[in-house]
């Protein structure tokens, strides 16, 4: 037969044990959006085009919208060669990396195509391999 004074220790442990698990969430949280903004700041600045190879016309405002979260300028445009390619990130400069959109959009090839006179920092090429 419990006691009242024992179902009010039960009732206590159970709630500091959400607070405690609540507090570590918030720490992650925080932890987490702190990551977010130093990964938004680093990318600010640094300009993407985007090239729509498929025939999918709602992929690029999609690939726009994931890049410009993470804090890229991106411009979109589509390649009417109508030719089959593969999705690849080139880097126009050499003081960029294409890493970051690497894991963003899961593109996994990386091709270095170095053109000082590029106003873009990054070509992403959405090919028919994109999911």
């Amino acid at each position: 037969n419990t006691t009242n004074s024992e179902n009010d220790d039960k009732s206590k442990n159970e709630i500091s044990e959400v607070a405690v698990a609540a507090n570590a969430s918030l720490a992650s949280h925080d932890e987490a959006m702190k990551e977010i903004g130093e990964t938004i700041v680093k990318n600010k600045g640094i300009n993407v085009n985007v090239v729509n190879c498929t025939t999918k016309s709602d992929l690029p405002e999609k690939v726009r919208a994931a890049l410009e979260v993470n804090g890229f300028s991106v411009s979109v445009g589509k390649d009417k060669s109508l030719k089959r390619v593969n999705s690849v990130i080139i880097e126009k400069k050499d003081n960029v990396s294409g890493e970051d959109i690497k894991k963003l959009l899961n593109i996994n090839r990386i091709k270095q195509e170095l053109d000082p006179d590029s106003r873009f920092d990054i070509i992403v090429v959405i090919g028919d391999d994109y999911n």
